[in-house]
């Protein structure tokens, strides 16, 4: 393997990548297998994104086409980067560094590189707002199911005839009770 090393994530290439990213999560590359994985993915998604959004034929984040790679790749490093507990945005950062440390080779990335930064910051904002507002209706639900459990968990076997009448009973409390619009309180 390059560099002498049995991990190409800890070569010239890739390390100054990887230590950005433990320096951002506050947590080392070999705390776990877990983490290991996390950061390699962060490193190896985030470097094609940038050599992409520097690349002269200007794909951008979108959902066709290469744009809709791109942006996969983009989302899938930031899940990555909160399940490591990195809350503020951090692409740029990273972009950064790959920027720093390819620019030489491949001049593109220093001449779009406030392309790179604009591009992958406006598209971890949208997906960050995305995730806030699904994290809010998963809670709403959550609450929801719990308090209809409560309310179903209050029938006895005894209170209800057959399974067919605890399932129309049921298919009706679900019905109702979700619209509630007190249901929340």
């Amino acid at each position: 393997v390059l560099n002498g090393l049995s991990d190409n994530y800890l070569t010239d290439l890739f390390l100054p990548i990887i230590r950005k990213i433990e320096e951002l999560a506050g947590q080392n590359y070999t705390n776990s297998p877990e983490t290991t994985h996390a950061m390699r993915v962060i490193a190896d998604h985030l470097r094609a994104a940038t050599f992409v959004l520097a690349d002269p034929r200007r794909v951008v984040p979108s959902n066709v086409d290469q744009g809709y790679i791109l942006r996969r790749l983009i989302r899938r490093a930031i899940r990555f980067g909160r399940q490591l507990g990195i809350k503020e945005n951090f692409t740029a950062k990273i972009a950064e560094v790959v920027i720093e440390n390819y620019g030489e080779v491949y001049p593109e990335l220093k001449a779009n590189a406030g392309k790179v930064r604009e591009e992958l910051e406006g598209e971890e904002t949208k997906f960050s707002r995305t995730l806030e507002r699904g994290l809010s209706i998963l809670e709403v639900m959550t609450r929801q199911i719990h308090r209809l459990e409560q309310v179903l968990t209050q029938f006895s076997e005894g209170d209800i005839d057959d399974s067919d009448d605890r399932q129309f009973l049921t298919a009706l409390l679900k019905e109702e009770w979700l619209a509630a619009p007190d249901y929340l309180r």
